[in-house]
C-alpha cells in the first residue's frame, strides 16, 4: 500500500468512527440496497447499473474501514428493525 493509499484509508476510519459517520454509513447501507440485491423483474439494464454503482459504492466504504462480516449483520439487523439510533453506542467504533 502506498503512504497516500495508507493516508485515504485512514481518513475513511476517522470519518465513519465518530458517531455521525456511523449514522451516515447506516443511512448509506440502507439508501444503496448492500443488505438485498439489486435486481428487481422488468427493470432496465441503465436502472439495474445506476441501484448497482450506489451498492459498490458502499460497499467500498465497507472495505475500507474494515468493517468484519459480523459488524455489517449487526448494522444490518439493526436496519432492518428500523432501531438505527446516531446517538447510541456502536458495536463496530474503530
Amino acid at each position: 500500500m502506498t503512504k497516500r493509499r495508507k493516508r485515504v484509508t485512514d481518513l475513511y476510519r476517522d470519518v465513519f468512527s465518530t458517531e455521525n459517520g456511523r449514522a451516515v454509513l447506516e443511512d448509506l447501507m440502507k439508501r444503496s440496497n448492500v443488505l438485498e440485491g439489486t435486481f428487481d423483474s422488468g427493470m432496465d439494464a441503465l436502472e439495474l447499473a445506476r441501484r448497482e454503482g450506489k451498492r459498490e459504492a458502499v460497499l467500498f466504504i465497507i472495505t475500507q474501514i474494515g468493517l468484519s462480516l459480523s459488524d455489517v449483520v449487526t448494522i444490518s439487523h439493526r436496519i432492518i428493525e428500523n432501531q438505527v439510533n446516531p446517538e447510541g453506542e456502536e458495536a463496530y467504533g474503530r
